[in-house]
């Protein structure tokens, strides 16, 4: 299967930098996440890869061939939409096969295709069936079938599931992760999902502003985020970033007395800490107010006043605490990651945008 790789890859309109110098490579067989908002670039980026764009400056290979000049229909490529884009006149059979039959791919090979995607998929009894009779599970599922019949060794999706409710979302996950390691295809998957994300990925491209913020595995943009948006937008909840400042007990949570930070390198930086890692317990050394309590069944999360800043505790099962309530708090120092305050980026880290 083919490796694809980007070298300082642009796509501006005028004034506009909608991608904006994005290197990096998706190994051979690997299921790769282009994440993050609205507007950060992700989705440009999939079509500039299938060539739905035009790239403005940089190079794209798949499988070390330099596609950057050629039409989609060059790159050997399937691609699968968030709007699943099947056409209503025609059954599940037919829809599948459409793109075989403009190809004239012949009949016989057709139908073994077909067959195949078919029983990996488990459309045998949807085939006589219009997209109107179909739920939105099963209309994905042609979508992939589509994508399959074309077997093409590189698979590119976006946004796929965000149509799908929550519990079709977490099962098409497994599927198309499934999918993709049994036919070691190569995978560029673009979602604003991390749980997609962190659940499918071998790695993930954070953007932000048509850039890369973070290139690393799930494990790594959790453990070692490179900056104050890496750490505030992968958790659920997400990393508590407490700002500090020097104090007459030295450095330690602005607005808050005795709530010291003892490991902060300097008082111009953030604090970063876990939920999980922020523990309620009586021997803490930071005094706060309970704000709220959030029960979510394995645990609660409990959001605190601490000086003028809120941070947020998960504690396990059902916490009895109440609004009001005066809570001390406390965590490991090799929990805690620290940030510089103008450039948001992580204290003492790599380059973050490494093209492994």
């Amino acid at each position: 299967m083919p490796q694809i790789r980007l070298e300082s890859v642009s796509r501006h309109w005028g004034q506009v930098r909608a991608v904006d110098d994005v290197s990096f490579v998706a190994p051979e067989g690997s299921l790769m996440v282009l994440l993050g908002p609205s507007g950060c670039g992700k989705s440009t980026t999939l079509r500039l890869i299938a060539g739905l764009e035009t790239v403005s400056s940089g190079r794209i290979f798949i499988a070390d061939k330099d596609v950057t000049g050629l039409s989609p229909s060059e790159r050997r490529l399937a691609m699968v939409f968030q709007s699943y884009a099947l056409f209503p006149h025609l059954n599940v059979r037919e829809n599948i096969l459409f793109g075989l039959k403009v190809r004239k791919v012949p009949r016989d090979e057709q139908a073994r295709r077909l067959d195949r995607a078919v029983g990996i998929l488990g459309l045998g009894e949807l085939l006589d069936r219009k997209p109107a009779a179909l739920s939105g599970g099963q209309q994905q599922r042609v979508a992939l079938g589509r994508a399959l019949v074309a077997e093409t060794p590189v698979c590119l999706m976006d946004e796929p599931l965000s149509n799908l409710d929550a519990k079709l979302r977490q099962e098409m996950r497994r599927e198309i992760r499934a999918l993709q390691l049994s036919l070691g295809m190569t995978m560029v998957y673009v979602t604003h999902d991390q749980t997609e994300a962190m659940s499918m990925a071998d790695r993930i491209i954070l953007m932000q502003g048509g850039g890369i913020v973070q290139n690393g595995t799930p494990e790594e943009l959790y453990t070692t985020p490179a900056s104050l948006f890496a750490a505030s937008f992968i958790g659920t909840p997400p990393m508590n970033l407490v700002r500090l400042a020097s104090g007459p007990d030295g450095i330690g949570v602005r607005g808050a007395s005795g709530a010291a930070a003892p490991g902060a390198p300097h008082p111009d930086c953030f604090l970063g800490i876990r939920p999980e890692h922020l523990e309620i317990s009586a021997e803490g050394n930071w005094s706060a107010s309970v704000l709220s309590v959030e029960y979510l069944g394995v645990n609660s999360v409990v959001s605190c006043r601490v000086g003028d800043q809120t941070v947020c505790s998960a504690v396990e099962g059902m916490s009895r605490l109440g609004p009001g309530q005066e809570v001390r708090l406390r965590f490991d120092e090799s929990r805690a990651h620290y940030f510089h305050a103008d450039t948001g980026l992580r204290i003492g880290g790599r380059d973050p945008r490494g093209t492994r």
